[in-house]
């Protein structure tokens, strides 16, 4: 009985050990900061508005979905998209649609004869809008600018987010370059949407997104001679993404581009893993998968590629890009600033361009 005895205690203190495992790891976790309890006063202010309340984001954007991280609009029903009540005005919400339609294979009538914005339309059926500015006198250059996730095209060229977009087209159009911006999936609850519908079809969440860029592609083909890419976060990600499908697929269209320059968002999944202020973040919404180590290389081979980072995210820029300078020299630009299409950082990748191509013709 004795032997029993001491037995099960032995069994009952093992067991109360392994239980105390996670418990410690939890709490060292809390210690040393990795993990965080939402406060009192974070939590109570997760409060919906009023039903029919304007957001700020509907009274300054009207070009743009009423939609903000916390408000009645968090719910947004195919439904809704379709109603013509004003509550749910979004300038683009047929490519919405068209992602919807696309995938559960609905019957969407795609015309572009109402639209507020042109648009081209594939044989598989796929829609792709987009805005431009166009000289009068025929030019020989454009720039297909990729807006990032808080951003649609019309902002290129308005006065509304003046610390993001920064005038960036109209900055461009000045130097004489025509202008396409096309919509791409933006806000993170759409993206999350087509990340759904892609997982339910094993199909890669930003194909529409990379299909559409090559639609407008293989139009600008036809009349210019070159075509520069430019993209910030979201934008960067897919023009990089865009590159290594053209290589793959050997297309010729890769043989009238021109710069292609990705501003902080072409960055390999183990930067985003390694960085716990965002993946531990209790309120971060989506974090862009980043792609593998060996994919973010392959997109140099491009010659004309180029990324480029702000000051504010310096160190952890140059951990990402430390070993790829060593193999790519002056392919990488850092600039005074933060996440954000950057007029300087763009200049300096056209000079860096242009100066390869005069080395390369001497």
């Amino acid at each position: 009985m004795v032997i029993n005895s001491q037995h099960s205690g032995f069994k009952l203190i093992k067991r109360l050990l392994i239980l105390s495992i996670p418990i410690i790891f939890f709490f060292l976790g809390l210690f040393i900061g990795h993990y965080r309890f939402a406060s009192f006063i974070e939590l109570i202010n997760l409060h919906r508005l009023k039903v029919n309340t304007p957001t700020t984001n509907q009274v300054k954007y009207p070009h743009r979905p009423n939609l903000n991280v916390i408000n009645d609009s968090d719910i947004l029903l195919y439904s809704d998209l379709l109603s013509k009540n004003q509550e749910y005005k979004f300038k683009y919400k047929e490519i919405l649609l068209n992602d919807f339609a696309y995938d559960i294979g609905l019957d969407f009538p795609n015309s572009c004869s109402s639209m507020q914005y042109k648009c081209l339309i594939n044989n598989e059926n796929i829609l792709a809008a987009y805005i431009d500015k166009l000289h009068m006198s025929p030019t020989e250059e454009a720039v297909l600018l990729i807006h990032g996730n808080s951003l649609v095209p019309d902002d290129f060229f308005n006065d509304h987010d003046k610390f993001y977009s920064n005038h960036i087209g109209l900055f461009l159009f000045q130097k004489q370059f025509d202008v396409v911006a096309p919509y791409v999936t933006h806000n993170s609850r759409f993206q999350n949407a087509r990340r759904r519908l892609a997982s339910r079809f094993q199909q890669s969440w930003i194909y529409l997104d990379i299909q559409r860029l090559k639609i407008i592609l293989k139009d600008l083909a036809t009349k210019y001679k070159t075509i520069h890419i430019i993209g910030t976060s979201y934008g960067a990600y897919l023009a990089g993404n865009l590159i290594l499908d053209l290589q793959e697929s050997k297309s010729l269209l890769i043989d009238q581009l021109g710069l292609v320059l990705c501003i902080e968002g072409w960055v390999d999944e183990r930067s985003y893993y390694t960085d716990e202020n965002n993946l531990f973040a209790w309120n971060w919404e989506m974090v862009f998968p980043g792609i593998s180590r060996e994919m973010m290389i392959s997109a140099f081979d491009f010659p004309y590629f180029m990324v480029a980072y702000g000051t504010n995210q310096k160190q952890f820029y140059n951990n990402v890009y430390n070993e790829v300078e060593s193999y790519f020299p002056n392919r990488i630009i850092q600039y005074e600033g933060g996440h954000e299409f950057n007029a300087a950082a763009i200049n300096i990748a056209f000079s860096k361009y242009r100066t390869h191509l005069e080395n390369k013709n001497k």
